[in-house]
């Protein structure tokens, strides 16, 4: 019989699913090859100049989905092994504050491009929606309601992967969706010496590592106009 599964309903229905399951990757597939091949260089040329003229918002990495975990599983926890997710989450938090910090810092020094402004991910939604009050940070990573906005266009910068690449900094549009070549925007978060400063000198590596980034994007942004 014509279409007959024979290896029984479940069977069918998996292969049914499967089948679904591809068409839906190569459609996806499709559809983000058909969105870079509309972003031409043109578009990123105009991109790079309402940023010149405009804001960049940094959103900085909070770990704070991992680190709620955490802290709500050591409440069950006693003992040593309460200690060792205290510990876990004192490394985690130590790892987020000197990038973010030395990546703030950095900015601040060597970023000339445009105006830029720095809030923590979990604040992304509410900026979206239009949140400028208390949400944006001050130099030592803390929320300071003084910081007032200036009405322009804006770009966004994250920290992360890029697609499943690399750990780096990738450009945003105005709603923090990621910009695809040709774009200058993605900065390799490591290279060969700050490979060799991490395992040598930490903080080091921090300062070093956030210096390379900004002063690298801030360049190939002013070279992207030439």
């Amino acid at each position: 019989m014509s279409g007959r599964c024979y290896n029984g309903i479940l069977s069918c229905n998996y292969m049914k699913r499967t089948l679904f399951l591809i068409i839906g990757m190569l459609l996806a597939t499709s559809l983000i090859s058909q969105a870079r091949e509309k972003y031409s260089r043109d578009d990123a040329l105009q991109d790079v100049k309402i940023l010149r003229e405009g804001n960049l918002v940094v959103r900085l990495e909070s770990d704070k989905r991992k680190l709620d975990i955490l802290e709500e599983r050591a409440k069950g926890l006693s003992g040593g092994q309460k200690d060792q997710v205290l510990d876990q989450i004192a490394d985690i938090k130590a790892i987020r504050d000197s990038f973010n910090l030395n990546l703030i810092r950095a900015f601040h020094e060597n970023y000339k491009f445009s105006s830029v402004y720095f809030i923590y991910d979990y604040d992304a939604k509410r900026f979206l929606d239009g949140a400028r009050d208390a949400i944006f940070l001050n130099g030592s990573g803390k929320i300071d309601g003084a910081i007032e906005w200036t009405e322009k266009p804006f770009l966004g910068l994250r920290s992360g992967e890029a697609k499943g690449g690399p750990q780096g900094l990738i450009m945003t549009d105005d709603s923090f969706n990621d910009l695809p070549d040709p774009f200058p925007g993605f900065i390799s978060r490591n290279s060969l010496g700050s490979i060799f400063n991490w395992l040598l000198a930490r903080d080091i590596y921090w300062r070093n590592n956030a210096d390379r980034m900004v002063e690298k994007l801030n360049n190939k942004l002013f070279n992207f106009l030439n």
